[in-house]
Parts: structure tokens; sequence; C-alpha cells
């Protein structure tokens, strides 16, 4: 698929609407940076699509209508220089014929936890009524000991986020683990996905 078409089909997935609890004003824009990046976000999931093109100003535009709105940007740059502690990669082609499953969990329980090994990398999830899901991910997980070793995320944005990469047609997508509560990376080529994990109460 090509910037414009991964646009069309994915932003309702990264934008929050006027209705949605965490909406901000520009949140149901996609925001088109004069350096040639744009970036999509909904406050849980930020998408980035590096130095396509540049542009005369920084707008954004509704992802529906294409309208320009008149909102101040977001600085999304600073959200992109953690350190990270461990890695892994999956192939999204491959694992697209699991995101039926992963949504189908969502349905059993919103969350799912990111178990990372030395041995592998899996989701999770399980409910009161013993109905369980789990994914292997990866066979291989690099980090330095500190690195925490289960994360609770999201299963529907999880399912967003490969769908996307999968259709972005990459053999490979780097996922960076940071240390302590921070968003979890996702990059191949000049895609780049932040996710913020969910705390649990």
């Amino acid at each position: 698929m090509t910037i414009e078409e991964l646009l069309a089909k994915h932003a309702k997935n990264f934008i929050a609407e006027k209705d949605a609890p965490n909406y901000k004003p520009g949140l149901d824009g996609i925001q088109y940076n004069k350096n040639g990046c744009i970036y999509v976000v909904n406050g849980h999931v930020l998408l980035r699509i590096v130095g396509i093109m540049g542009r005369e100003k920084t707008e954004i535009r509704h992802y529906k209508t294409g309208k320009v709105l008149d909102v101040k940007p977001w600085a999304f740059e600073k959200f992109f220089g953690d350190e990270f502690t461990g890695s892994f990669t999956i192939n999204p082609i491959e694992l697209k014929k699991y995101i039926p499953s992963i949504r189908a969990a969502y349905a059993i329980e919103k969350f799912g936890i990111l178990r990372l090994k030395s041995d592998g990398v899996s989701i999770q999830a399980a409910n009161i009524d013993n109905e369980s899901f789990f994914l292997n991910l990866s066979d291989k997980f690099e980090s330095d000991p500190y690195t925490i070793r289960s994360i609770t995320l999201d299963l529907n944005y999880l399912a967003d986020i490969l769908e996307f990469f999968s259709d972005a047609e990459v053999d490979e997508v780097w996922i960076s683990i940071p240390n302590g509560f921070k968003p979890i990376l996702f990059k191949a080529l000049n895609y780049e996905v932040l996710l913020m994990p969910c705390r649990r109460v």
C-alpha cells in the first residue's frame, strides 16, 4: 500500500473522535509537519511516518474530510527520545493470520500480558471464567538484566498496529522495550508506532 492508502485505511484506528473520553482538539486529525513527518495520535497510540516530503507549514487535517483544523500543532518529536533496554523482531505478514484471534481475545479480556523471556516473547490473556489466549510473537528477546519482564497492553491496539505493519508490507518490525512505564516502540523502515502500556486497577 502507498502511504496515502495506509492513512486512508488505518488513520481511523489511531485518532480520537470527539465523543471519545480521551479526546482533545486535534486528535481527530492527521498532523503533517513542515519537516515531512506525518503523525496520527489518540492518546494511547502514536503513529509517525518519517520525513516523506517537506511542506510549507505544519498543519493538522481532519482524518476523514481533509479539512484543516484550527488547532495548535503538537510537539511529537519529544516522545521518540526514550532509551530502550530490550528488543525483539516480528514478521507482521506471518502474524496477520492471528489478528482475528487477537481481536477475539479482546472480547474475552481487554488487556493482554506481554511476557518477555530470553527464549521468546508471547502475549497471554485470561478472564475470570478461565477463558484464555496465547500467541508466541518471537523466539528470541535481547535485553539487559533490568528490563521489565511483563507489560500489560490493550489487545485491540496491538491488533491495529500489527495490521498496519502487515499492510505496509514490511518484512520485519523491530520492537523496543523501555525500562519503566513508558511507550513501547514498533519500527520498520520509515514507520514508527509508540504504544502506551496499561495500568490495571
